[in-house]
């Protein structure tokens, strides 16, 4: 990542990014949270790796981590993955038939299974039909593969991808 592009990227999360010093010691800054959860992101390090490069506790790079990806999404998507209006879904549909001859086509829906470790207290809830549990990532992409919608954290229970519209934006199904 250059520095140009580090620093776009601090000043569009910075305003969603709230802490505060105590009494007891002064917060992690911004930046720093941003470096930690690129740093992350980039390499697929271990919370405690990345927790020793930058001299913090494990639990508090993954605090910071969570907060900071969701933060990062939460600003981002808008403008890097907009919800498409009724153009540009007219455009997705002659794409899909001029390339993949699919007349009146939106999409390109799929999901996958992502392996975790059982959450407490969670039961059957993500143990899925592959006997592993999972949370399912589920994708829409239009006619050249770019997506159009992404969601995240369904039950691996869940495997019918039918049950997963419901979490469709409105839009989506209209």
């Amino acid at each position: 990542m250059s520095k140009e592009s580090y620093t776009h990227l601090v000043e569009l999360l910075v305003p969603h990014i709230h802490q505060r010093d105590t009494h007891m010691r002064e917060c992690v800054s911004a930046e720093e949270r941003i470096l930690i959860t690129i740093g992350y992101l980039a390499t697929g390090a271990t919370f405690t790796s990345i927790s020793l490069y930058f001299a913090r506790g494990d639990s508090t790079v993954s605090r910071i981590i969570g907060e900071i990806t969701a933060i990062i999404w939460d600003a981002l998507k808008d403008i890097y993955m907009p919800t498409p209006d009724k153009n540009q879904w007219k455009i997705i549909a002659q794409r899909f038939h001029l390339l993949w001859n699919l007349p009146n086509c939106l999409g390109a829906l799929d999901g996958k299974h992502i392996r975790i470790e059982k959450l407490p207290n969670s039961g059957s809830l993500n143990f899925n039909y592959k006997s592993y549990h999972s949370i399912v990532l589920m994708a829409c992409s239009d006619a050249d593969g770019l997506f159009t919608f992404i969601e995240t954290g369904f039950a691996g229970r869940n495997s019918d991808g039918s049950k997963h519209c419901d979490k469709m934006p409105r839009q989506y199904k209209d």
